[in-house]
């Protein structure tokens, strides 16, 4: 089989804002949040705003530990979703999908790890995705 390339994502960060936490249909919890990163592009400072999606044992850390402000570690994959308007326009939203989120300890948290398992993970179709 020909190599299939490697989506792997990590970024540090503080939250924007706090994470919004909720449980789809069938229990499972979900989290979602910010975090901005910012780099040099030449004269200019350029933030990039990355949407950030947990899921079950990952999402209740979340829910318990972070808020605006958190700093953390993010490992995850990005997944990008397409969908059409009832105007037939065409929208998509990339996220990163946490698999482990570390907290790296500031004046809000005192550190710690989260990591997800293979059965928390998201579904790969649009079945039990909370939007």
């Amino acid at each position: 089989m020909p190599f299939q390339g490697v989506n792997q994502v990590e970024i540090i960060g503080y939250l924007s804002a706090d994470p919004d936490i909720h449980q789809t249909a069938t229990g499972k919890f979900v989290a979602n949040f910010t975090i901005p990163t910012s780099r040099k592009w030449g004269e200019k400072d350029v933030t990039e705003w990355h949407k950030i999606v947990a899921w079950g044992k990952v999402a209740e850390v979340v829910s318990r530990y972070l808020k605006k402000g958190s700093l953390i570690r993010v490992e995850g994959f990005l997944s990008t979703n397409a969908w059409e308007d009832k105007n037939g326009a065409k929208h998509y939203k990339t996220e990163i999908i946490a698999n482990q989120i570390t907290m790296l300890g500031n004046r809000q948290s005192s550190g710690g790890a989260a990591k997800q398992s293979e059965e928390d993970a998201p579904p790969h179709s649009d079945g039990d995705l909370p939007f």
